[in-house]
């Protein structure tokens, strides 16, 4: 089988993205990097990040699974235990 994911959480996840999804009837998980949509913050190489009006769009749609990708986007194996504690929630 394939599973689909996408990461980080850009703005094209509902202008394109979901509209494919939809149009085909394939599920997907998307998993969010929280901090840049709270801040609106773009990603590296300026992608827009979701507005959380987008993150509850995607959360409506029947075959979309969300996902946390931490919060700030930092890599977990280098971070102390309390740290991680903090990017999970």
């Amino acid at each position: 089988g394939v599973v689909l994911t996408f990461d980080d959480g850009t703005t094209d996840w509902v202008e394109h993205v979901l509209p494919a999804l939809d149009r085909h009837r394939v599920p997907a998980t998307f998993y969010v990097a929280t901090a840049f949509v709270d801040e609106c913050r773009p990603f590296p190489g300026d992608a827009a990040p979701l507005s959380w009006a987008g993150v509850r769009e995607l959360a409506a749609h029947d075959l979309v699974t969300l996902g946390s990708h931490t919060h700030r986007h930092l890599l977990l194996d280098r971070l102390a235990s309390p740290q991680v504690d903090e990017e999970l929630d």
